[in-house]
């Protein structure tokens, strides 16, 4: 029996009434509020009619209902994300608008508690030998060096004693402290000022006048300019004046022919470098330590300038004066006015001195202002070096840095520097010093064999290789990707064999070979990649290395290792990156690892294909003059100093054997070439067993773990890629150390005269009226011919047009009348300037490379997915064999004093070794 319901109705008649009605089966009833609870009802008919059956209706509507409802719910919660997010963002705003503020605030408030707090006093000057001079100390019981101890106090110096006045007792009355300042109550409108500065100069340890302590601007000769000149070719010979009549330029320098003028006789021409010329007049400003200049020498009645190299500034303590070496050794102090500074000198000055002294002045350099020297006084006796005998003589003047020696049987006196080999306390230092460089550590580990079971070929039979030769063994990439790509196909039954010659007058000529699986004998990487295509093996090129001292079953094994990290990637890189620590349990720096450069702000990189280059090579791209992206790379380098294009810039079987500063361009993807093309490298993840290590003294490191050949791609550096304001903001803040910049159009551009990067665009404008047009020829395209040479390609010219007569040739002007270059940066937008790779907190395994004097690693700029010259991919290859087990480095090529009050000691520990990164 039909329960009741409300209002008094049953099942059948509710029915009726949605019926008559036209309302829903379905009735959603809401209880009320208070309820806490939405819950629905369902009420149903449980008859119906023959043709409709009302429960299926009834369920129709119900899953309708349903799906609406979720709609709605759905459509509702996405809006209430999307203003969530959007209120997340305002909120992120308005917070690095708050940080920036805060910031401002600290910034004026450390402004503003500086100048309240300390006040500067002025005290009376007061001489203090500024240089931290280390000296030996003699005792006449032993003839032996001594420690070489460093004096932290200050000589004393001789005060002549004068009566004084009575002096008024010193007050110092301290400031009253000024209430703190709250960061609202700053007005706002205060426009922001950059607190950054660089240190403060030295004071001046001298009492000179003039000249005043100014950077030295450096000067080219011009004609018709009266100069001092090597007329000897000896260096150790003086310099005589003479004229520039003739400047020519060599290459990216210049070469200037003189005349030397004598009375009664025919003027004498030279030719000769800047490095061989000096100014006439005394210099307008203070020379620093290290300035290659020529000094006056007086003898009797004679006076002549010879070569030489500022050794000490002037000071109080040495009268004002210059201490300089001669480069025949000898020393003396000198007033200003008694040099002349040369117009162009070495970055390492010692390059530029005689051969006699190098050794001395690089090591005094290096070490400066670090000095090792002798403690002497007056009658006291030290061994000297005199005609290569050690002989005891007598110290009879001390003038601060030199002291005049006395030697016995009348051998004469001599002035020194006290710092001189000559004397045999220094000379023993320095041995020990050079000894302690030069002796080379040996790498934590032992280079061990690999066994590999050897799949030996069968005897050659006569027949056309083709597929079938190499269906044996298949290459199966992820097979082998752990594996030393050297050793793949001898895992893949190939056969490396180092013979030599039987013949005995080509005995210790060494030659590798190549056995295929099909018995076929190959000799070098062209006839290699002629059988892979020929078989149509997906094997690729460098696989194969030819060098005789390349052992492919060698690999290096650290021991100790106290790490023994698998891979610091974490899977990023498909081959592992291992870590090891052989001195202690330390591991090396947290990174976040990334295979690719991360774009910061205002940072954005083209990649749009229409901007590309692409070849339709069918033939892995061995033929230069046919592949497009080749004959990009061989182009470009006529944009470097010369203006020649190298025919020979680009891979060689995907080895780079030597830079190219104009940036190598790969095949990318709008290419028709496949993945075995020989013009992708760079491109691909990283292939070498790399491992990062714990130096002894320079942090951490990275070595190969197996032999790696001349040319092989080793890594890229790649980080977080900043604009260029927004990179000297992160320097400042948290160090430059992992900078990069990305400075390829600078480096060509300076390689050449005319170039400015900072200039307006002024003068570029067209101008109708006044149009000068130049016509240039195209571009040789180069190819391939039958004797397999490069040749150019001559194509067919178009039409003739109706001959004109040639307008009269205008005489041409001083190259330095010739207006400046635009530089190609300020193309992209008057306000682009370098961008910087920073690899401090993110990046990769090419952070890590660290810096030698004797790099075997060089740094190549490429182009694969983007042509754009402002962000090539730095890539880095090996410049010379490396064994396994020895450190990857490469040359920073830092300037030593670039960077004021900043000094970065070299610990590579080469042979030429510079002692000094800044």
């Amino acid at each position: 029996m039909d329960e009741p319901i409300a209002n008094g109705h049953n099942h059948h008649e509710l029915l009726m009434l949605n019926e008559l009605n036209d309302d829903p089966l379905l009735d959603f009833e809401e209880e009320e509020e208070d309820s806490g609870d939405d819950e629905i009802e369902i009420e149903f008919s449980d008859t119906g009619s023959d043709d409709l059956d009302p429960i299926d209706e009834c369920m129709d509507r119900i899953v309708r209902q349903l799906v609406v409802t979720s709609e709605r719910e759905i459509e509702n919660d996405l809006v209430d994300m999307r203003k969530d997010v959007e209120d997340s963002k305002r909120q992120l705003d308005e917070s690095e608008a708050l940080m920036n503020e805060v910031m401002l605030d600290l910034n004026r408030l450390r402004e503003q508690i500086s100048r309240e707090n300390f006040q500067r006093v002025e005290l009376p000057s007061i001489d203090i030998n500024i240089d931290p001079i280390q000296t030996i100390d003699l005792d006449d019981s032993d003839e032996e060096i001594q420690e070489i101890m460093e004096d932290k106090t200050p000589q004393k110096q001789e005060v002549k004693k004068t009566p004084l006045a009575p002096l008024a007792p010193l007050a110092y009355n301290a400031p009253r402290k000024a209430p703190s300042i709250m960061p609202h109550e700053i007005k706002e409108s205060t426009p922001f000022v950059n607190r950054y500065t660089p240190s403060p100069t030295q004071m001046d340890p001298s009492s000179l006048v003039f000249p005043p302590i100014a950077p030295l601007m450096r000067e080219k000769p011009t004609e018709g300019l009266t100069v001092y000149a090597m007329k000897e070719t000896n260096l150790l010979s003086p310099w005589k004046l003479a004229e520039v009549v003739e400047i020519k330029p060599k290459g990216k320098d210049f070469q200037y022919k003189v005349r030397f003028s004598a009375s009664g006789k025919d003027p004498v021409f030279k030719t000769m470098t800047g490095k061989q010329l000096a100014h006439e007049k005394e210099s307008q400003v203070r020379l620093a330590v290290g300035t290659r200049c020529i000094a006056i020498y007086k003898e009797d009645d004679q006076a002549d300038f010879y070569p030489a190299v500022i050794a000490e500034k002037p000071k109080v303590a040495n009268k004002n004066r210059y201490l300089v070496f001669y480069d025949d050794g000898y020393a003396s102090y000198l007033d200003h006015s008694d040099l002349r500074v040369v117009y162009k000198a070495n970055n390492d000055v010692w390059m530029d001195i005689d051969p006699g002294t190098r050794d001395f002045a690089k090591l005094y350099m290096q070490q400066f202002p670090n000095r090792n020297m002798v403690k002497l006084t007056e009658g006291a006796f030290i061994r000297t070096d005199l005609h290569g005998e050690w002989i005891k003589a007598e110290v009879t003047e001390v003038d601060n840095s030199l002291v005049e020696i006395t030697f016995p049987d009348d051998g004469g006196c001599e002035w020194m520097y006290r710092g001189s080999i000559r004397f045999e306390p220094i000379a023993k230092a320095v041995e020990k010093l050079i000894l302690k460089k030069t002796k080379k550590k040996l790498p934590m580990g032992f280079n061990a064999p690999v066994h590999v079971n050897p799949l030996q070929p069968p005897p050659y039979i006569d027949h056309v290789c083709n597929k079938s030769c190499l269906e044996k063994y298949p290459y199966n990439p992820l097979k082998h990707k752990l594996s030393n790509p050297l050793r793949i196909p001898i895992h893949l039954g190939w056969k490396r064999e180092v013979s030599t010659h039987k013949d005995p007058d080509a005995e210790g000529n060494w030659t590798v070979f190549y056995t295929s699986p099909c018995g076929r004998r190959l000799r070098n990487l062209e006839e290699i990649h002629a059988y892979l295509r020929m078989v149509h093996s997906n094997l690729e090129i460098d696989f194969f290395a030819f060098d005789c001292w390349l052992n492919v079953l060698n690999k290096f094994v650290p021991k100790p290792d106290f790490l023994q990290m698998k891979d610091i990637s974490h899977g990023k890189e498909r081959m592992p990156i291992s870590a090891s620590n052989s001195y202690d349990s330390s591991y090396p720096p947290f990174i976040e690892y990334s295979t690719v450069p991360i774009p910061q702000k205002d940072v954005n990189i083209s990649k749009d294909v229409d901007f590309l280059v692409g070849c339709d090579c069918t033939d892995d791209c061995q033929n230069k003059g046919r592949c497009a992206c080749m004959q990009l790379t061989i182009q470009s380098t006529k944009c470097d100093a010369g203006g020649k294009a190298n025919v020979d810039a680009g891979y060689v079987s995907r080895r780079l054997q030597d830079v190219v500063l104009t940036g190598i361009y790969e095949c990318n993807k709008t290419c028709s070439c496949s993945s075995t093309c020989l013009n992708r490298v760079v491109q691909f993840p990283i292939r070498a067993r790399l491992q990062i290590f714990k130096t002894e003294n320079r942090g951490w490191g990275i070595r190969a773990l197996d032999d790696l050949p001349q040319g092989a791609f080793i890594c890229t550096y790649v980080g977080k890629l900043y604009g260029p304001e927004e990179g000297n903001t992160q320097g400042t803040g948290f160090g430059d150390d992992y900078f990069a910049d990305l400075d390829m159009i600078e480096v060509v551009e300076g390689r050449k005269d005319g170039y400015e990067s900072d200039i307006s665009d002024e003068g570029f404008d067209e101008d109708p009226n006044n149009k000068e047009v130049e016509i240039i020829e195209d571009d040789p395209v180069f190819s391939l011919n039958d004797n397999n040479e490069l040749e150019e390609v001559i194509p067919e010219k178009s039409k003739p047009t109706e001959s004109k007569p040639p307008k009269p040739k205008t005489p041409k002007k001083d190259k330095s009348d010739q207006p400046k270059h635009k530089s190609v940066r300020k193309y992209f937008g008057p306000n682009e300037d370098i961008y910087i790779m920073d690899a401090m907190t993110q990046g990769n395994i090419g952070r890590y490379l660290n810096h030698s004097c004797n790099p075997n690693v060089f740094v190549q700029n490429v182009f694969v997915n983007s042509h754009d010259l402002r962000f090539p991919s730095i890539a880095f290859f090996t410049l010379k064999f490396v064994p396994a087990g020895q450190e990857l480095c490469w040359n920073y090529n830092y300037e030593v004093g670039t960077v004021e009050n900043k000094q970065i000691i070299c610990n590579c520990g080469a042979s030429n070794c510079k002692g000094r990164l800044l």
